[in-house]
């Protein structure tokens, strides 16, 4: 996710969830069962009831416009998520396929509401910090200048102490300069009172933000599937989608997508941190971890080279 400079921003995670919509169909007159997954598996492993069914069709559907993502973003998007897979395994995984592929979709709820409300303040902080960073550099160069101009001012007194003292006019020049100097000194201390005053105000704001938004584990995105059972394997697999409910920026959403691409693929959750099919994001991920190679190579050897 991306992270903004110039401010400490809380943590939240990501995780892709996998729902199957599962029921029971009726035995074939034989009484024989199919060739699929036990039903247990697939709920052990994760990811697809049918795995490492490739070239895996894909499209980009509905997208709500409340995301302000044009179809050629998502699909720029869903392009470069194919990329993580598919560098790896060196041949073709998925296609796009606009008219029978399995649809992405963009669907707009409270998460992505809550994003852009948490995106906006977080603005409005880092508009804060720079205004108040901008005068903390001027307050420390105006006292700068004044310190040099104090010992300037002690070097000429030491000077005519040296030479036996001032003349009265040079007395009334010393005292003159040294009370502007001291003018200066009240306004500069208290320019750097109102700046501190405000500093606690953004700490104050900063607070309130982590309170209302606390950092929490939500479903940012997903993909699903229809599975039929027939005594108690897979049967069929069908009606497959990804779903797209939250993202900070470009480059979380493409993780997200090739994520739920994991899934798609048959792959389940890994532990291994920074690792695309991790169950918690909380930073970029320029490419596949070795703990995703060495799941896909577990679950689909025949599709890396």
């Amino acid at each position: 996710m991306a992270r903004r400079s110039g401010v400490s921003w809380l943590a939240w995670t990501l995780v892709g969830v996998l729902v199957l919509a599962t029921w029971l169909a009726a035995t074939g007159p034989d009484g024989l069962g199919s060739s699929g997954l036990l039903e247990a598996e697939v709920e052990a492993r994760g990811g697809s009831a049918e795995p490492c069914a490739a070239p895996l069709a894909w499209r980009i559907g509905e997208i709500d416009p409340r995301f302000g993502v044009s179809e050629s973003e998502a699909e720029q998007a869903m392009v470069r998520a194919v990329g993580y897979w598919e560098e790896v395994a060196g041949r073709t995984l998925f296609r796009h396929d606009a008219d029978e592929g399995l649809p992405v979709r963009f669907v707009f709820d409270d998460r992505q509401a809550v994003v852009q409300e948490r995106n906006r303040r977080a603005d409005e902080l880092d508009a804060i910090d720079a205004r108040l960073e901008t005068r903390r550099a001027d307050l420390d160069r105006a006292f700068e200048r004044l310190n040099a101009e104090v010992g300037r001012h002690n070097e000429w007194i030491r000077e005519w102490n040296d030479r036996g003292g001032a003349p009265p006019d040079v007395l009334r020049e010393i005292e003159e300069t040294q009370a502007s100097m001291a003018a200066r000194e009240r306004e500069l201390t208290e320019e750097a009172e109102r700046l501190n005053r405000e500093v606690r105000e953004r700490n104050r704001f900063w607070e309130g933000l982590r309170e209302e938004f606390p950092a929490r584990t939500v479903e940012s995105a997903y993909y699903g599937e229809q599975v039929r059972f027939r005594r108690g394997r897979v049967s069929e697999v069908s009606e497959r989608e990804i779903r797209i409910y939250y993202f900070d920026d470009q480059e979380e959403l493409v993780l997200l997508m090739a994520h739920e691409l994991g899934h798609a693929l048959g792959l389940g959750h890994t532990e291994a941190t920074g690792a695309v099919m991790s169950e918690v994001h909380t930073g970029p991920v320029p490419a596949l971890h070795p703990s995703d190679v060495a799941l896909l190579r577990d679950i689909c050897p025949q599709l890396v080279n």
